[in-house]
């Protein structure tokens, strides 16, 4: 399987990684209780300041772009 996906240009590898991580339930990620207050904070932070950040649409098109 991993020599098909190293066949893949790279939109089709991120779009597979984008669907493989889709499938991931956010409370099952093993997270270290450093990470996870961390985590903590950032979440706290931008919901006190929704406007200052990006959403992952607008990141993903300027990685995309960016990669070009």
């Amino acid at each position: 399987m991993l020599t098909q996906v190293r066949q893949l240009d790279a939109a089709d590898r991120i779009e597979l990684i984008n669907t493989l991580w889709a499938t991931f339930d956010a409370d099952s990620l093993p997270m270290s209780p450093e990470i996870a207050a961390l985590v903590d904070e950032r979440v706290t932070e931008a919901d006190g300041t929704p406007l200052t950040g990006r959403s992952w649409v607008e990141v993903e098109k300027h990685l995309r772009h960016r990669s070009r």
